[in-house]
């Protein structure tokens, strides 16, 4: 009996190493990572005078993206030369391959004042009474936190040319703006760049731009041609930063409002997508949209002009997602006291086949600190966090797709 017990036992053992093995390589095959590309989207906030510590935190975003895991990533607010430079430098290892596209406009001297004193006059008092110790990288928020009245009572002409100057000190943007003197007749914020910078890990192939109408921030698309998958398959991406719904500047461009000159981008957006995108290619759209639907925890941002996307077959993994969270949000110390919840920072595909099994992450969200003035400040890298969505294979046997 206990022959044939210890016989039983000894067989047992074999079924069972024999069932573990084969487990564990159907394990395996269960666990390899499906290929695929990740396309991410990261608006900087290397806003100066507009989004706080700039100068601070550029170095830190540069390391970010030095270890970041992604294919190609669109970064937006990258205002100047010198902020583009330096971080294709602190990300080179990662991404070989860069564009950006200057868009400086031309300076045409001094212009006509903008500001009357009598306007002008409670704005700089106010200034001087609360901000007169801050510098011109960080005065907006304490402007806008003390002075709040006094700015939103500028007239639209002023408060243009306020804005269109910021980056500067006060005292420069009042002499601009209330004396009309060298500088007072540029249009746009940051000497109209775009502050658009496309990174990538494949060649960017026939890059190309398309320019929107747009008031006080020039608006831009870039487009290039990235070949994946060992060579196989081509995706046409599209890196851009649509006008923002600004509630405390007064809108005095060729629309309506602010949402109206979004929409008319978005509707430009949605046509050149078509016209360079090849019916073989996918269509990789990445940027702060700066619209957004409803979702959970999150408040909706011009959803009817977020709508326009959907409507034209865009598909968005992350907003798709249920365990998404806002990418503007007002636990973040850099978005101010009235900030509430968005998703306004997008990654969508058009011309992918329906039911993929994407993976969705929120980047760059964890506290930071930043060392001020000889202070050390709690924050985070941006005011907005980033967004990454790794598409699957294009390869049949992965996607079902056949072309």
């Amino acid at each position: 009996m206990k022959k044939q017990l210890l016989a039983f036992a000894f067989m047992s053992v074999l079924i069972l190493l024999s069932a573990y093995s084969c487990g564990g390589e159907d394990s395996d095959e269960e666990n390899e990572e499906i290929p695929g590309t990740v396309f991410a989207t990261y608006n900087t906030g290397l806003a100066l005078g507009y989004v706080s510590y700039a100068p601070e935190r550029e170095p830190l975003i540069g390391e970010a993206l030095a270890g970041l895991e992604a294919d190609v990533i669109c970064l937006q607010e990258v205002w100047t030369e010198d902020s583009a430079k330096a971080l294709i430098a602190a990300a080179d290892a990662g991404f070989k391959y860069s564009w950006y596209e200057l868009t400086l406009e031309e300076s045409t001297g001094p212009g006509e004042p903008a500001c009357t004193d009598e306007e002008a006059d409670p704005l700089e008092s106010c200034v001087d009474e609360f901000c007169s110790d801050v510098d011109a990288a960080n005065i907006t928020g304490c402007v806008l936190q003390n002075c709040a009245d006094a700015f939103g009572a500028l007239s639209q002409e002023c408060s243009g040319c306020v804005v269109a100057n910021i980056g500067k000190s006060v005292d420069e943007i009042l002499a601009i703006c209330k004396e009309g003197t060298e500088g007072s007749a540029g249009e746009f914020a940051y000497e109209g760049h775009n502050g658009l910078l496309l990174l990538s890990k494949y060649e960017l192939k026939n890059p190309e731009f398309k320019t929107f109408e747009s008031y006080l921030n020039r608006r831009v698309v870039l487009n290039a041609e990235i070949t994946i998958e060992d060579g196989t398959r081509t995706a046409d991406v599209f890196c851009t930063h649509l006008t923002a719904n600004l509630s405390d500047v007064n809108y005095a461009g060729e629309y309506d409002s602010w949402a109206a000159e979004q929409a008319m981008q978005i509707d430009g957006l949605i046509a050149y997508i078509d016209e360079q995108t090849d019916e073989e290619h996918v269509a990789v759209l990445m940027g702060d949209l700066n619209c957004g639907p409803e979702m959970t925890d999150v408040v909706d941002e011009l959803p009817e002009n977020y709508a326009k996307f959907t409507d034209a077959g865009f598909i968005d993994p992350y907003v798709e997602s249920e365990a998404s969270e806002c990418t503007w949000c007002a636990e973040n110390p850099l978005t101010g006291n009235d900030a509430v919840n968005n998703v306004i920072d997008h990654v969508m595909f058009k011309g992918v086949t329906d039911g993929l099994d994407y993976e969705v992450k929120r980047l760059f969200d964890q506290p930071v600190e930043i060392d001020s003035d000889g202070e050390t400040v709690t924050s985070r890298l941006s005011d907005h966090y980033g967004v990454s969505v790794k598409l699957p294979s294009l390869y049949p046997d992965i996607s079902g797709d056949s072309k």
